[in-house]
């Protein structure tokens, strides 16, 4: 199959934004979880890692939905009124597995969470370096790594 050099471009550039943020949630989480360790205030309010993790993940939450809605739009499966319902529609073509898209759905949708309520994220959970919503977003960069190189 022939794909349009642009279209091309703007998958990579998905990819790669995809791997560095989810590089950037690695490093801020092992900065988090060492000061963590070295904190007995568990309740302190969200400090300047904290915000960046949060940065970090919606930026590999956006490339995730970016590269599901191409995926979505090549393959002209419809056309989802909520970004994380391109995972649905993926699922619906047998294009991925229904628990990998529900998964894909709430690591995704952790970026709302934490954009519009920061005290309902529980940080603890989100300082780990292997959140299964971690392993998901990395096994989808990665599946996309090996069909577009």
């Amino acid at each position: 199959m022939s794909r349009h050099p642009e279209y091309e471009s703007k998958i990579q550039d998905g990819i790669r934004r995809l791997s560095s943020a989810l590089d950037r949630v690695a490093s801020i989480q092992k900065t988090l979880g060492e000061n963590s360790s070295n904190s007995s205030d568990a309740t302190a309010p969200p400090s300047p890692m904290r915000e960046a993790l949060a940065f970090s993940w919606s930026q590999a939450a956006w490339a995730a939905i970016e590269l599901a809605q191409a995926w979505v739009l090549s393959e002209r499966l419809g056309f989802a009124k909520k970004e994380t319902e391109n995972f649905d529609l993926l699922v619906r073509a047998g294009h991925i597995e229904l628990d990998v898209g529900r998964r894909l759905k709430q690591a995704c949708e952790f970026r709302l969470i934490a954009s519009r309520d920061e005290d309902k994220v529980d940080w603890a959970y989100f300082a780990q370096p292997d959140t299964s919503e971690l392993t998901v977003l990395r096994d989808w960069a990665n599946e996309w790594r090996t069909r577009w190189t």
